[in-house]
């Protein structure tokens, strides 16, 4: 499915031929699933109004396809309930908040820029993973990934929760907040635009390889 307000901001990214996608898909059907979505998929987002009518409980399957779609290198954009199924994807724990995040005025640090940008929140877990350093995902160790290094991109400057993580080595990253907020504030629209960057990367990768098969054919 494509969310209207997802599809608006990747079209004012500049990027019209992104397709976000989301399937409530068997872990049995996962790899297969993962590689066609790698052939015929510019990207995947995945966010939380994919999942609250769908999931319940530990979304291990969710999980499971996030996991075999990092394995494909396909560009990944996690968006709310999205950012902990990134982070559980790569082996990290999540936990219950002992006061939920709600409202449209919740102050996060980009920790790239360093940058403050205030947020609309409505969640009450959050991802488990060190603050101020980058840490090899644990997936790797737990089930033999290649997922490469992790950091956490984003803070929240009320409590120091982890509202955001990006991978290194693989086009994948996702915040706990909402940046495609209609009704603002959009201070956070800009995650779209790398989000864009990760596609055209791909797409200029994806025509390089097709070119040197064509010279070599």
């Amino acid at each position: 499915r494509v969310l209207p307000a997802d599809r608006q901001r990747l079209e004012e990214a500049g990027d019209d031929a992104a397709l976000v996608l989301v399937d409530n898909a068997s872990t049995d059907s996962t790899p297969t699933l993962a590689r066609q979505w790698a052939e015929r998929q510019q990207g995947i987002e995945v966010s939380l109004e994919m999942y609250e009518d769908t999931y319940v409980g530990t979304a291990d399957e969710a999980v499971a396809l996030t996991a075999a779609v990092l394995g494909e290198k396909l560009p990944f954009f996690g968006i709310c309930f999205g950012n902990q199924i990134l982070g559980r994807a790569l082996g990290f724990g999540t936990y219950k908040l002992r006061y939920g995040h709600r409202g449209i005025n919740q102050p996060v640090k980009d920790l790239t820029t360093g940058k403050v940008e205030i947020t609309a929140q409505n969640h009450g877990f959050a991802v488990d993973a060190p603050l101020g350093e980058t840490v090899t995902a644990p997936a790797d160790a737990q089930h033999g990934t290649s997922f490469g290094r992790v950091r956490v991109s984003h803070v929240g400057l009320n409590d120091d929760v982890v509202e955001g993580i990006e991978c290194l080595d693989i086009p994948a990253f996702s915040v706990q907040y909402h940046p495609e907020a209609a009704a603002g504030p959009h201070d956070a629209a800009y995650l779209f635009d790398r989000f864009v960057e990760l596609l055209q990367r791909r797409r200029t990768a994806h025509a390089d390889t097709t070119d040197q098969h064509g010279e070599n054919a």
